[in-house]
């Protein structure tokens, strides 16, 4: 696919007036589309290219200030490079278009997880999520399950985790690879090192190249020099 500069063009008009020349701006119209420019910015995040795939869903939402995904996608480069409070707001914007976005609702839970923090309002957000049949369900169930892993209910983490690795479909590797990681470091803090590494092993065959895989191997590693 051609990726082309997200840049507006500017054209200028010339008109001559009684042996004047008067020099008129007029704006064009953007070169791609509000959906071009968001598969645009998603394209450079996959490329790790994150300023210029912020760039690119800022260009959308100027063209379509209420365009759902464009927030949703801006909220997600901004949580990948670890600027919470932007992606908090991304995501809170998402939901006042939509309050029924379950990637809008899980993705804003999932930064209050990672931060540790909120996770009262985490709750709120996921919590209804054990009996919905979408395709979301497996990324919302692991989300709960970490939720009340922080909250202290260790057992009831495990048992949504489960759920979530059984919802999971084959092909979505690096989620599976993520769940089983999960487990794992709920089993460690558990004392039950034989389970937790047992987890972690799924988590590397799950998706051996994957960020999860890598810090599964981590997790291995420290609990050889420890044994």
């Amino acid at each position: 696919m051609r990726i082309y500069p997200w840049i507006l063009i500017w054209s200028c008009i010339f008109f001559v007036s009684q042996g004047c020349g008067v020099l008129k701006y007029r704006p064009q119209k953007p070169l791609l589309t509000p959906e071009e420019y968001n598969d645009l910015g998603v394209t450079y995040e996959n490329q790790a290219q994150y300023e210029l795939a912020i760039k690119a869903h800022k260009k959308a939402l100027e063209i379509q200030k209420n365009y759902l995904t464009a927030w949703i996608n801006l909220g997600n480069v901004y949580s990948k490079v670890k600027d919470y409070p932007k992606a908090e707001k991304a995501y809170q914007q998402a939901l006042r278009l939509d309050q029924s976005s379950w990637i809008a609702r899980n993705n804003l839970a999932w930064i209050y997880v990672e931060q540790k923090k909120n996770l009262e309002t985490a709750l709120t957000l996921v919590e209804n999520c054990v009996d919905m049949t979408s395709e979301y369900r497996p990324y919302c169930l692991d989300t709960l399950g970490m939720i009340h892993y922080y909250n202290g209910n260790s057992k009831r983490a495990l048992e949504l985790i489960t759920k979530a690795i059984q919802s999971t479909f084959p092909e979505q590797s690096a989620l599976r690879s993520q769940q089983y990681f999960h487990l794992g470091m709920i089993y460690l803090s558990q004392q039950e090192k034989d389970k937790a590494v047992q987890c972690f092993n799924q988590s590397i065959e799950s998706d051996p190249g994957g960020a999860w895989a890598g810090k599964a191997k981590e997790q291995l590693k420290f609990l050889q020099v420890t044994n």
